[in-house]
């Protein structure tokens, strides 16, 4: 250990050193402080006193000087900010300091009540006021008052818990000198609970520990008087209490000094410059994974859990830090870090932490609010062994004590982050190390310390790392807006499971190191990463079709739009058609690609391929003619299919459909082609990263595990019609023909004319009263529409959704009007054919917002793992890597399997292939899985990392818009978060024009995302361009036009006006800004407001119109603000009227006028 940080240790260690007559000093509580470590700042001497001279040295920071208390002083920096969070949200019971303590025993409540006012007198903190004056906060000292507000009898332990509850939630009047409290409630003769209550504004952590010391000396002295005088009534005063107060420093000196002294220093002038460096390029926000939603402006809702360390662990930590040469507060802030880093992958780990704040010597038995947040920065190397990021820790701690005079408000002001009134700035998640030091002790009584966890978060987390007579203990507070109670139960196992892993090898890379225990590595491996099992009869679904033409020959099979087969006929003209193919030259496992429209000829082409032992291609007819011949070639198809020609550059043969009109001539008789499991049953293309499509060889076992795993969801039977209605190109194509095939029953095929309008396809479904669907995700809305007017969907058994995000609301209300429909959201990529995990909507499911994508189809496993291939825990986003009997075998050009079907070692089966989605997903509480995008779909503006789906999902739970999307448009190099949006057409019926209906949605999105989540603009558009799978074609989007979002022109019509106007056109980069035009909708956004904000004040002195953010988000049109200023300047004049009044009437009564 260097000075520094022996330094560091005895502070953690609640040792204070001080210099003496040019010796070193050390204080102490009762219990002596480690031999090692005295041996070290024996060792280290001469260092130490250098550094505390340098740190005292009145060229850097000069000598504190008591003043009259009496005399008003403008507040610290720190007081002023806690008023500014008071004044703005309304109340401050989120900085109240409680403890509670349960005393045994005969306390004398006169004797208390004395210490407790004598406590008031001696520390003026506890009785200090607040003022504004001359846009400046002042803070004076009041009088001296009793603390004790209650003193009453109650009946249960409840009564106990209530009353600490009531405390938490009680603010303080900052403006009555008056700041802390306490609270006596007796439960019997000899049991007395204490309740003690004091604003932080008054007080920290250390003059905690100083009133407690206090209280109890005065208590045991002023009742050692009692005893003495045999009096049990009201004590005098004597020279042993009343001790002397003038030359006492209070805390109003420190405020002065800071102004005076500190601030125009060059140790702070430097600590600042360090700063501005240090800090530069951290996100506003952390990323790491919430579970609800985080709210427009911050709130404070919060809950607390606590656990243990074994002693075991504990005893292992402490000897690793000695053993590493670094403090416990290292070590466990650099685990911490390391946590989060695990959880958020992000590599920049920022933190806010205490320190003392009590820079000079004479401010150490001061009482106030010191306490400075210093911000640690973590740069995590994932390959590096934590061993080494401790050492680099080590030296970021001690840098950052080295610069801790600047206030944390001054670090705010002068970094000036990008703002948002929903998180905290900077930071949002807090680490503390506490030595707790004696409690209360009162003669002839035992105290008990009584859990007072605050239900109060003014952090999204904050960990306490507790060092007592009982060892090391953990303190989780959480804002419970944020997380549930299950996800900070497992962060406190991960943390645990981590430190074992740190101290069994503290050289393993952070990456390798252990966060997940055994049983929930269980978890997640064994139960919900694995699918059902299921038995499979069958190996291909040909047989399973054969078996229907012979038992069900008259049942129709396919209607299509001039015509119908039954499954004997169907099955005798793919047998014809499979004949023909084989006459012609095709051999098992060739390939032959059908470029036909939905029709019952491609159902037939589909089944023949498959009963001549061949894989069939769909190729979608409007795909551009260059697409086609690049599948062709690569392929390498024997024949195709097709209603017309093919281009030249096509390379296999042509059967025209006109040849289906010679079947007749071939046997009708199966080919009977002995077909594996594991044979090729259909090629699928889809789009490659390098622009060429790429083909995914699907085996008939992959098919079968599908259609079983769907045969057992629901109780559909072969009465149970379907239907067909995506491109044959797409996957989704292969549940809608198979299912219907694979059960015996009937499905309809729609063609183009029916498809391509949802209330036209409605209308089909209707009068063809077909049972199970897929529908598209922008036709539910439409039919949730219909229902609520009283349409008859009643014959509806059974719909698959997918693709896109979907609002898990919009499927609940389609549930209620139908509850005997089983309504499934899908997710898989081809590669895990079709499907690979399934959610059936139930009504007794309320808690998702977005829909789940469920646990595993039957058959097959499913891991979540970090970009090392190590699962992540429970809520924390991680890769999808799939495997089992869904997983096909590959890409047709196996080059490209590398790297996405790889071998994993995680389970028991040494030799699991596991394809890699690129999907990020995370496990929610119950074992769901939840889609979150695509790895390479995520967006960062301005800092912040924006999910898309999120703000997606918040757009279609209105019900003005049935489908949208989020994406980031360039317009004059300036980034803009875009919605484009397909309002509903009950939307469209309002009085309102497109414009007004945008406006409206963005008005809602801010009442329910925090403001960077919020698109700049949103555009209507008639319907979303979509790519022939389904999915929103992002390239078809149209481009931004920001003049379309101004309102109609309106010039300023006053100077006030006009100075607004000339503001946001500077700030916003725009011209000919009207009154009327909104800040936001002209691309405004935090970091532009917080610049207006600045602007606009600096033209208005007057202390009364200064505007804030909130003032913006409220008032964001020119002539809004304006008025805004205007009523206050004429309230200011009021009051002005006011005070002269009050002034002349003052000197008429005085009689000099």
């Amino acid at each position: 250990m260097n000075a520094i940080e022996i330094l560091t240790a005895c502070r953690e260690a609640g040792i204070t050193v001080t210099l003496l007559e040019q010796q070193l000093k050390l204080s102490f509580n009762e219990k002596l402080p480690d031999s090692e470590l005295i041996s070290r700042i024996k060792a280290h001497k001469d260092e130490i006193i250098q550094i505390i001279r340098k740190r005292t040295d009145t060229h850097l920071i000069s000598d504190i000087k008591p003043l009259n208390y009496s005399k008003p002083v403008i507040a610290s920096l720190g007081q002023k900010r806690l008023w500014m969070l008071s004044e703005m949200s309304g109340s401050n019971h989120f900085y109240n300091m409680i403890g509670a303590f349960k005393i045994k025993g005969q306390l004398q409540f006169s004797v208390l009540e004395q210490a407790l006012q004598k406590l008031v007198h001696k520390h003026q903190a506890l009785r200090t006021f607040f003022y504004e004056e001359q846009n400046t906060l002042i803070q004076s000292v009041g009088r001296v008052y009793q603390p004790l507000i209650e003193n009453r009898f109650v009946s249960s332990d409840s009564d106990i818990s209530s009353a600490i509850d009531f405390e938490q939630h009680e603010s303080f009047d900052l403006t009555k000198g008056q700041l802390f409290r306490a609270r006596l409630l007796s439960i019997s003769d000899d049991t007395t609970y204490l309740i003690l209550n004091v604003h932080h504004i008054a007080a920290d952590g250390t003059s905690v520990d100083i009133l407690l010391s206090d209280l109890s000396s005065f208590y045991n002295t002023y009742l050692k008087m009692a005893l003495q005088t045999e009096l049990t009534g009201v004590v005098k005063q004597n020279k042993e209490v009343n001790d002397k107060e003038s030359g006492r420093l209070q805390y109003t000196d420190f405020s002065r000094w800071q102004q005076a002294n500190l601030l125009p220093s060059s140790k702070f002038k430097d600590d600042i410059t360090f700063y501005e460096k240090h800090l530069s390029g951290i996100s506003p926000v952390h990323n790491f994974p919430l579970d609800f939603p985080r709210a427009t402006k911050q709130n404070f809702d919060g809950d607390s859990i606590s656990n243990h360390v074994d002693s075991a662990l504990h005893s292992k930590v402490d000897k690793l830090a000695k053993q590493q040469n670094v403090t416990l507060y290292t070590l466990l802030i650099t685990a911490f870090s390391v946590l989060l880093y695990r959880y958020s992958q992000q590599k920049t780990i920022v933190l806010g932490t205490p320190t003392s704040g009590r820079l000079h010597k004479d401010l150490e038995q001061v009482v106030g609010f010191f306490v400075n947040t210093q911000v640690f920065r973590c740069e995590v190397d994932g390959r590096a062994s934590f061993a080494d990021l401790l050492k680099k820790n080590a030296h970021e701690v001690n840098t950052m004590l080295a610069h801790q005079s600047v206030p944390f408000e001054t670090l705010v002001e002068r970094l000036q982050p990008s703002r948002s009134l929903s998180v905290h700035p900077l930071f949002q998640m807090m680490f503390t190390l506490i030595y707790k030091k004696q409690s209360l002790q009162f003669a002839d009584c035992e105290i008990e310390d009584i859990d007072s966890s605050s239900k109060i978060a003014k952090f999204d987390l904050d960990l306490t790392a507790v060092v007592d007579k009982k060892g090391l203990l953990f303190k989780w507070n959480y804002n419970n807006s944020l997380f549930s109670s299950k996800t900070i139960e497992r962060l406190t196992s991960n943390y645990l499971e981590l430190l074992n892993s740190v101290v069994n090898d503290y050289h393993t890379a952070v990456d390798d190191l252990e966060i997940i225990s055994e049983s929930e590595q269980t978890l997640l491996v064994e139960y919900w990463g694995k699918g059902p099992e299921y038995h499979i009869d069958v190996s291909h679904v040909i047989t399973a079709f054969e078996s229907f033409a012979h038992k069900l020959p008259e049942q129709l099979a396919v209607v299509g739009k001039n015509r119908s087969y039954t499954y004997a006929e169907l099955d005798k003209k793919a047998n014809q058609l499979a004949n023909l193919l084989i006459e012609k030259g095709l051999s098992f496992g060739d390939k032959v690609a059908i470029y036909l429209e939905r029709s019952i000829e491609c159902i037939v082409s589909i089944l023949a391929i498959l009963k001549a032992g061949a894989a069939f291609i769909g190729i979608d007819p409007s795909y551009p003619s260059q697409r086609v011949s690049a599948v062709l070639n690569d392929s390498q198809a024997k024949f195709c299919i097709a209603s017309s020609s093919l281009s030249e550059s096509a390379i296999c043969k042509v059967i025209l459909l006109k040849e289906f009109e010679t079947l007749n001539k071939y046997s009708p008789l199966s080919p009977n082609i002995d077909i594996k499991a594991s044979d090729i049953a259909y090629m699928i293309y889809t789009s490659g990263s390098t622009g060429n499509p790429k083909g995914i060889k699907v085996t008939h076992g992959n098919l079968v595990n599908l259609l079983t795993t769907f045969a057992n969801l629901s109780d559909t039977k072969s009465t149970h019609s379907g239907s067909w209605w995506t491109s044959i190109s797409f996957d989704v194509s292969i549940y809608e023909i198979f299912c219907p095939l694979y059960r015996g029953a009937t499905f309809f095929i729609a063609n183009d004319s029916v498809r391509n309008d949802g209330d036209i396809y409605l209308d089909w479904v209707q009068e063809n009263q077909i049972n199970n669907l897929y529908l598209h995700f922008g036709y539910l809305g439409i039919l949730l529409e219909r229902l609520k007017r009283g349409h008859d969907f009643n014959f509806l058994r059974f719909i698959l959704v997918g693709v896109e995000p979907i609002s898990y609301k919009l499927l609940r209300e389609i549930k209620h009007c139908l509850p005997n429909l089983t309504i499934v959201n899908g997710y898989g990529p081809s590669e895990a054919t079709v499907c690979s995990t399934v959610f059936p909507v139930e009504l007794n499911q309320s808690h998702y917002k977005t829909t789940p994508i469920g646990r595993p189809v039957g058959n097959t496993v499913h891991r979540v793992l970090d970009e090392n291939m190590k699962l992540v825990p429970v809520g924390v986003v991680g890769e999808l890597y799939i495997g089992g009997d869904c997983l096909s075998n590959g890409y047709h050009d196996s080059d490209l399997n590398q790297g996405r079907f790889i071998k994993s070692n995680i389970s028991a089966n040494q030799n699991e292939v596991l394809y890699r989605t690129g999907d990020l997903v995370r496990y929610l509480q119950d074992g769901q899985l939840e889609f979150v995008s695509r790895k390479d779909n995520q967006i960062k503006l301005r800092g912040y990392r924006i999910e898309p789906g999120e703000v997606e999902h918040a757009l279609i739970e209105s019900r003005d818009v049935i489908d949208s999307k989020v994406v980031v448009q360039v317009q004059e190099k300036v980034e803009y978060l875009v919605a484009f949006v397909v309002l509903s057409p009950s939307s469209l019926k309002k009085n309102e024009t497109i414009t007004q209906c945008s406006q409206s949605l963005r008005l809602m999105l801010m009442s329910r995302l925090p403001e960077y989540m919020v698109p700049s603009f949103i555009v209507a558009i008639d319907e979303m361009p979509l790519t022939t799978n389904g999915k929103v074609d992002i390239a078809r989007l149209p481009e931004l036009n920001i003049e379309d979002f101004k309102q109609t022109f309106v010039n300023a019509r006053t100077d006030l006006e006009a100075t607004i106007v000339a503001q946001f056109q500077q700030i916003l980069s725009v011209q000919n800004v009207g009154i009327k035009d909104e800040f936001f909708n002209l691309g405004g956004h935090s970091l532009l407001a917080t610049r207006l904000i600045s602007a606009l004040n600096s033209k208005f002195e007057c202390e009364s119109v200064q505007l804030t953010l909130k003032d913006l988000f409220e008032n964001s049109t020119p002539e809004k603000i304006a008025l805004l200023i205007e009523k206050r300047a004429q309230n200011e004049r009021i009051i002005e009227k006011e005070r002269q009044l009050l002034s002349l009437n003052k000197t008429l009564e005085e009689g000099v006028l």
